[in-house]
């Protein structure tokens, strides 16, 4: 359903109003729940762990709400068939969206600034399984749940600062937006998450801290302690996945002939776990395992000599205990603070630092300078009036030229992780330079 109005065709408004629309929308959208893909029994072949998949004519075979039996080879290698394991909703219903937007599109000084702004509210339903008691015969049980909201706004301006068709013009385009996911109806809620807490929190092991932020280290290993090795299920919160908001910025500056177009765009807040940097530093190759301290002490672990001494500091006179939430030492007045004086490994300890996420958490807010265009549009009388080409031009392009992010972290490339909690494992978008020639017939 959409309504939308024209209120500067009926409506007496300011001469700098050139344009005014608001405009209204609501939109359900529910997932098919089938799968057009099908895949013959090659279990007992040599070919089984190869991707034998196929798409079907007709948008199944598979139904996501079906209780199918599945062939396999069980006893004596025998093929047999096995009934589902899993029980459905007799309410059960495919996962949908319910959409609604509200927007006003407003422009100014005869259309010479144009500004967009949409308020969105999206209410998302899911699908879920669920454990069930193993009285029932199964072992799952499949129902709606995960029922989140979306809140959201996006913003665009366009405007042009000067026009001359002759000379000099300069164009610009800005957006802007941001959202907050909540949870509605958490099918599996635990103590940091649940119904009405952000969907995209990112929380979990932790190192042990003093109340003043020094790190403990085991006097035993010289290794960080976690809160898990402490038999604790306290979990750190570092924060949230998504974004607090995104932008971009597209420029065209032009000349008679010539024009120059620029791209900036951008991202604000959020945390993510840095993945390739966790992989290199278990893997011992990471630059920082191989300089500094490390890199002084690395050559013995080849002889297995501990020879690195761990910033941080040891906690001695009585077993440390932790707030079963938030991890935090609740009984520091019991315990002496030395600085550490344990050696250990380079490689155990930097393995120990990646072990968890907490000393990979990265924030996402970076700029990046996109993309950059230089254009040259050749004289229309070059070709002649009689000539098939009716217009041209040659421009030079530049992509991923600057990359504004803290260098100890420039191993991976933030846009491509917008809402994810961890990166995976990439290398970064690559600087590359070309040309472009435009021919108009």
């Amino acid at each position: 359903f959409n309504l939308a109005t024209v209120v500067s065709e009926y409506v007496h408004l300011p001469k700098i109003i050139s344009f005014l629309k608001l405009r209204g929308s609501y939109a359900e959208s529910k997932d098919g729940g089938t799968s057009a893909f099908f895949s013959p029994d090659v279990s007992s072949t040599p070919y089984s762990n190869y991707g034998y998949s196929w798409p079907s004519p007709y948008g199944g075979p598979a139904y996501q709400f079906s209780q199918p039996y599945s062939l396999g080879p069980t006893y004596s290698a025998q093929n047999s068939a096995q009934y589902s394991n899993q029980t459905v909703s007799k309410n059960i219903s495919t996962a949908e969206r319910k959409a609604t937007e509200f927007g006003i599109d407003l422009r100014l000084f005869n259309n010479k600034i144009g500004i967009d702004v949409t308020r969105y509210h999206y209410l998302n339903t899911g699908i879920v399984n669920q454990g069930t008691s193993s009285s029932s015969g199964y072992s799952s049980y499949l129902t709606n749940g995960n029922v989140y909201t979306n809140d959201g706004w996006e913003a665009t301006l366009n405007a042009k600062p000067i026009t001359n068709p002759n000379g000099f013009s300069w164009n610009i385009i800005a957006n802007f937006f941001t959202y907050i996911r909540k949870w509605v109806k958490d099918s599996n809620p635990n103590n940091y998450e649940y119904n009405g807490k952000r969907t995209d929190l990112v929380y979990g092991n932790a190192f042990v801290r003093t109340p003043d932020g020094k790190m403990v280290i085991d006097p035993g290993t010289g290794v960080y302690t976690r809160f898990s090795d402490l038999g604790v299920s306290a979990q750190k919160i570092y924060g949230h996945s998504d974004p607090n908001w995104q932008w971009g910025l597209v420029n065209v500056v032009s000349y008679k002939s010539f024009a120059l177009h620029f791209q900036f765009d951008g991202m604000v807040g959020g945390v993510m776990e840095d993945y390739v940097r966790k992989k290199e530093l278990q893997g011992g190759r990471h630059i920082e395992a191989a300089t500094g301290a490390f890199g002084k002490a690395r050559p013995m672990d080849e002889a297995n000599i501990a020879a690195y001494t761990g910033n941080g500091v040891n906690l001695t006179g009585a077993p440390i205990t932790l707030d079963p939430l938030t991890g935090v030492i609740t009984n520091m007045k019991d315990l002496t603070e030395t600085q550490n004086t344990t050696k250990s490994e380079v490689q155990p300890f930097v393995t120990r630092m990646a072990s968890i996420p907490d000393l990979d958490i990265i924030k996402k807010t970076y700029t990046k300078l996109r993309e950059v265009t230089f254009t040259y549009k050749l004289p229309k009388t070059l070709f002649g009036n009689k000539s098939f080409i009716r217009e041209a031009s040659v421009s030079l392009v530049g992509r991923n030229l600057l990359y504004f992010f803290p260098n100890r972290y420039k191993d991976v490339d933030v846009d491509q992780y917008t809402q994810d909690s961890g990166s995976g494992l990439q290398t970064p978008t690559t600087r590359n330079y070309g040309f472009n020639i435009n021919l108009s017939f």
